[in-house]
């Protein structure tokens, strides 16, 4: 885990990703929770995108990350 979060590159595209996706949730127009997960439907970013997808695309590759240190961790 220091080493992931001694990576400048990765925080800096961590913090880029996050602020992309707090833009998307600012220009939704989804009020609430719907089931449609954007990219997977028909219907345009502005229109499907809310605090799902938000908390799905931000946290989602954190986890992962969080997830590969650990691994890595056990295999040294």
């Amino acid at each position: 885990m220091e080493k992931l979060l001694n990576n400048k590159k990765l925080i800096a595209i961590i913090l880029f990703w996050t602020f992309l996706n707090i833009i998307f949730l600012s220009i939704s127009e989804a009020d609430d929770y719907k089931s449609d997960l954007w990219p997977l439907t028909e219907k345009s970013l502005t229109r499907t995108y809310d605090k799902t997808e938000f908390l799905l695309y931000v946290f989602g590759p954190l986890v992962i990350a969080f997830c590969y240190s650990l691994i890595k961790k056990n295999e040294n």
